[in-house]
């Protein structure tokens, strides 16, 4: 679950920290002075398992205590979307660091005409569909978002957009495998 980390209303049996390598943990100060929602130091206090989507940095594995495993992985563009090479986009997304997929898209040789930014986890109305219908009309370009976007517009609009397909490929997939099924397994034991 997105952003349930901070959420105490859900009961937790284990919980994950994903982090973005190239933004770690930006200025490491809270909001609004900076973008975490707690200290480092608290938010680890409840952490069972890091995964840095990107290459980890000394710095950073210095900041997690050496009891809390870290593992790797890389976000992978899929191959099929070399469809967009050559097209006039219209990209939009409401997620954090948007910049990130618009870099994604100009290196699969799109041709950005309009970068539309929504604040994160971004609910799509109507409204905001027809707005980006009519930006791709007067474009003449096709609509492009995130996967993680795509779930929020609404359906009736879905096939007016296109995403960006993608996936996380870790460096040790079978580790952790035997991580999760660890916990699962104990979770079970724990109920009997």
């Amino acid at each position: 679950m997105d952003d349930g980390f901070q959420n105490p209303t859900i009961y937790k049996d284990f919980s994950i920290i994903v982090i973005n390598a190239s933004q770690e943990f930006g200025n490491k100060r809270v909001m609004p002075s900076g973008p975490l929602r707690e200290s480092i130091k608290r938010g680890l206090t409840r952490t069972n398992l890091v995964i840095v989507i990107g290459d980890t940095t000394t710095d950073l594995k210095k900041m997690i205590p050496s009891h809390i495993p870290i593992m790797s992985a890389k976000f992978i563009i899929n191959k099929e979307n070399k469809i967009f090479k050559g097209q006039k986009i219209t990209a939009f997304a409401g997620i954090a660091y948007p910049e990130k997929f618009f870099t994604s898209l100009a290196e699969q040789g799109a041709q950005i005409v309009k970068e539309v930014i929504y604040p994160d986890h971004h609910i799509y109305h109507e409204n905001d569909l027809l707005n980006l219908a009519e930006i791709a009309n007067k474009t003449q370009s096709i609509l492009v978002s995130t996967q993680k976007d795509f779930v929020r517009i609404p359906k009736s609009y879905r096939s007016l957009v296109n995403t960006l397909e993608g996936e996380v490929v870790f460096d040790n997939e079978e580790l952790l495998l035997e991580i999760l099924s660890n916990v699962v397994e104990n979770h079970l034991t724990d109920d009997k």
